[in-house]
């Protein structure tokens, strides 16, 4: 288990966010990941994350 303590502005910092395509089952799928800590969170996390920054809220966040 690996526990990323950051702040949230670290996702949005868009040298951290990061996408790649994927061809799966003849598919091509945008699958989002960050590289944070020099680590990579992906997957589900990623795309949470993901739909969690795209919120309009999230361009009102008070500087860390």
């Amino acid at each position: 288990e690996l526990l990323i303590e950051t702040p949230v502005s670290a996702f949005l910092d868009p040298q951290n966010r990061h996408e790649e395509e994927w061809q799966r089952h003849g598919y091509s799928l945008t699958v989002p990941f960050f590289a944070i800590q020099g680590q990579t969170v992906w997957g589900a996390t990623a795309m949470m994350l993901s739909e969690l920054l795209a919120l309009p809220a999230m361009a009102y966040l008070p500087g860390d």
